[in-house]
């Protein structure tokens, strides 16, 4: 079995190839990548506070104030332990 290495890519998923076995490419073209994908970044980031304002926003016109907690397991930070460590406190 023989293995090559064709590309190499920053992160996983995230669009910039650092090297690639086929594709040669210029100084220029790098740096339009590079600026495409700083782009993309902050578009997102930029969208992901619009929507954090906007349900804070929505919490607030219902009298509600948004969980924390619920928040992060949303957003895929909670590791949902929360739950499993009040269950050995009510134990002991």
């Amino acid at each position: 079995m023989k293995l090559s290495l064709v590309k190499i890519e920053e992160g996983i998923c995230r669009g910039n190839v650092v090297h690639h076995e086929y594709i040669n490419r210029t100084p220029a073209e790098i740096k339009k990548q590079l600026d495409g994908v700083k782009n993309k970044r902050d578009l997102k980031e930029k969208r992901k506070r619009e929507q954090d304002e906007n349900v804070r926003k929505k919490a607030e016109k219902r009298g509600e104030i948004p969980d924390q907690d619920a928040k992060n397991e949303q957003d895929g930070e909670g590791d949902g332990t929360a739950k499993e460590e009040d269950d050995f406190k009510d134990e002991g």
